[in-house]
Parts: structure tokens; C-alpha cells; sequence
């Protein structure tokens, strides 16, 4: 089963809740931190990358607030160095530059409030390569 890991700034929680049910209507084993590394001694870079490097891909939730937060473009970064699939997902009400978060995104961008629960789920599972999903 396809592995993902749902990258959000804090604020979007009940979001990244929602595209982890519609992953997991999908048929893919979605997880995410419900908590922020708040510890002034946490080592934010180990944690990050003990978190990006077991799943197949990274889908991230991106709006202002979360690509102006260092936690999600530091994963993001390191998915990508760890040559994992990002496939970004544009929180409600979000309009980021979409050239800069194409940049971001290996392949999609979507635009989760204009999708309902399963329609999100199928795209994103489309996005990731197939090897990963008969894998």
C-alpha cells in the first residue's frame, strides 16, 4: 500500500485531517504530526527528515501562511532531496503564486475546494507513480 505524508502548517489541522480521510477512501495510508515541534531544543531537521523519509511520497498543503512557515518548505526540500513525489494541495481560500508552487510540486497542483472528498483522494492518488501504487 502507497505511503504518504501530509505536510500543513499548523492552522490547516482539520484540513490535512480531511486529506488524510480522503487518502485514506482512496486506498492509501495517509499520516501526519498532530503536533507543531514547538521545543526550543528540538532538532527540527532530524525530526523532519525521520518523518519524510519512510513514505512513497509527500502531499503538501499549501497557502501563504504555510509556505512562509519553515517546517513545510524545509519538508517539502526534503522530500525532494530524497527524490520522493510532492503533489501540492492549495488550502481553502489560498491563492498562492502558481509558478512558484509549481516549482514546489513534481506534477499536480490541486485546488482541494474545487473537489469533494473522493474526487481529492483519486486525484492525488493519480498523481503518484504507478509503481508506488501496485507496489
Amino acid at each position: 500500500m502507497t505511503k504518504v505524508f501530509i505536510s500543513y502548517s499548523f492552522e490547516y489541522q482539520s484540513f490535512a485531517r480531511w486529506v488524510k480521510n480522503a487518502l485514506a477512501e482512496a486506498g492509501v495510508d495517509a499520516y501526519y504530526d498532530a503536533f507543531e515541534l514547538s521545543s526550543p531544543d528540538a532538532d527540527f531537521a532530524s525530526a523532519i527528515r525521520n518523518e519524510v523519509q519512510s513514505p512513497d511520497a509527500l502531499v503538501a498543503i499549501l497557502s501563504e501562511k504555510a509556505l512562509s512557515h519553515s517546517q513545510v518548505p524545509l519538508e517539502i526540500g526534503m522530500a525532494q532531496g530524497l527524490g520522493k513525489p510532492v503533489i501540492a494541495v492549495l488550502a481553502p481560500g489560498a491563492k498562492p503564486d502558481l509558478p512558484m508552487l509549481r516549482s514546489l510540486a513534481d506534477t499536480y497542483v490541486l485546488d482541494a475546494a474545487k473537489l469533494n472528498t473522493p474526487e481529492l483522494g483519486e486525484k492525488i492518488t493519480k498523481a503518484l507513480p504507478k509503481k508506488q501504487i501496485n507496489g
